[in-house]
């Protein structure tokens, strides 16, 4: 289990220590369907937002599920996140995965989050 910790700013940032989505059930937008990682070993700068960029996650529980969703890709899933920061509209992560694709996780990880919020 990692630690992720919260700070008190408006951005929730943290680091590791030791294909489409529709907006029909959620805020969180994907990727484009074409888009794959080349080298699912390399690190990568991923971003994703909130439709219309809607400042979704000034609400603490908001953010809670998707350090939870993280939590869960990385537990169960291969998903390894170097760094990470939820800021009010989007979240970025540096991560790479050496499970399942990480197109595949990340498309799970939104689906899960946004169904939630």
């Amino acid at each position: 289990m990692h630690n992720f910790s919260y700070k008190l700013a408006v951005a929730e940032c943290g680091r590791r220590t030791g294909q489409g989505w529709k907006e029909s059930n959620g805020y969180l937008i994907g990727m484009s369907r074409n888009y794959k990682f080349r080298d699912q070993e390399k690190l990568y700068f991923v971003t994703f937002s909130v439709v219309n960029w809607i400042d979704v996650f000034v609400r603490r529980e908001y953010k809670d599920i998707v350090v939870a969703s993280l939590r869960y890709c990385i537990n169960h899933k291969g998903l390894e996140v170097y760094a990470w920061c939820i800021m009010t509209s989007h979240v970025h992560l540096i991560t790479r995965t050496m499970g399942e694709r990480l197109e595949d996780i990340l498309r799970d990880l939104k689906r899960h989050t946004a169904k939630a919020i």
